[in-house]
């Protein structure tokens, strides 16, 4: 069949190549499949965003207020990366948060697509306390969160299966019972 064109040979021989294994009929099956997946993967949903309140004012002297902030975070087991009494700040380092979901947990995600596995879900946060004045402080919690996930099928890479990531948004859950924690303890 070398030197002759597709057009020449006769209608039978055309529909055999056609649908040879080599031919179009299995490109067609694997665009089709290809495209499907990409609907299935594209059924995600953005984050809802949320006006949240991360800045509180306390009435209660900074050193009062610092020994509260520290011993909530010993309450929470939330491990300290940074503590720096000086300007006020202390963060943690990725905190994994089982069991948490867009409706109760600390973090709206969004939703995934049909054809993706969350792996996991984390965040990490920073607490800083503000001298305002001799008996007031303020107290601000800045957090970030992330999803991990994967998709169905698995996606491959030279390093093993391929893990995505996906930033998410506070729901103002953590930022609110910190607040409550340290309230208590200044009282």
């Amino acid at each position: 069949m070398s030197g002759t064109s597709l057009f020449s040979l006769t209608p039978s021989i055309r529909r055999n190549i056609i649908r040879s294994p080599r031919g179009g009929i299995m490109k067609i099956k694997l665009f089709v499949f290809l495209c499907l997946c990409f609907s299935f993967i594209s059924c995600a949903t953005a984050p809802v965003p949320r006006q949240v309140q991360t800045a509180f004012p306390i009435d209660k002297a900074f050193d009062k207020v610092w020994q509260a902030v520290i011993e909530t975070f010993a309450e929470l087991n939330l491990p300290i990366l940074n503590k720096e009494i000086g300007p006020g700040v202390i963060s943690t380092d990725w905190i994994n948060l089982e069991n948490k979901d867009n409706t109760n947990g600390y973090c709206d995600c969004g939703k995934l697509g049909i054809m993706a596995i969350e792996d996991l879900r984390h965040g990490r946060f920073e607490v800083y306390i503000k001298k305002v004045g001799d008996s007031s402080c303020e107290l601000k919690v800045n957090t970030e969160f992330e999803l991990i996930w994967r998709s169905i099928p698995p996606v491959y890479t030279i390093g093993g299966e391929a893990t995505f990531t996906k930033k998410c948004v506070s729901t103002g859950i953590l930022e609110a019972e910190i607040f409550k924690r340290v309230s208590e303890k200044t009282k």
